[in-house]
């Protein structure tokens, strides 16, 4: 264990009850609101045009994070809490649509193999 983590663990464990619990409540709430993004992202309309741009634009995420800090379940959180959700569900699907674009090209590939081979087979 490096000697920063050593420090976080160290303070953690050693901070009160209480601020330990508000932690885990952040935590909580912080935790639901990814989980509402990962759901809610997909069955926006623009979702296959950000699949084959390769990544979603700030503007699009802000308004959904903004739509759900009026449900009580996702407000009050710090503000540097939204930010980290921006920047974690942009990482999440920017590298989600790169596989994507990876396997697609796959399949493309094998799909043409295929054709050369069928057409090879039906001139014989």
């Amino acid at each position: 264990m490096e000697a920063s983590e050593y420090f976080v663990v160290r303070c953690l464990l050693s901070a009160k009850l209480e601020t330990r619990r508000q932690l885990w409540l952040l935590m909580e709430r912080y935790t639901l609101l990814i989980n509402k993004l990962l759901e809610l992202l997909p069955q926006s309309p623009e979702f296959t045009a950000w699949r084959e741009s390769g990544y979603i634009p700030n503007r699009s995420l802000v308004e959904f994070i903004e739509m759900l800090k009026s449900d009580s379940q996702y407000s009050k959180l710090p503000g540097r809490f939204y930010t980290s959700a921006k920047i974690l569900i942009q990482s999440i699907y920017k590298s989600w649509f790169a596989l994507q674009r990876k396997y697609s090209r796959k399949i493309s590939g094998k799909l043409r193999w295929i054709q050369v081979l069928q057409r090879a087979l039906l001139h014989k």
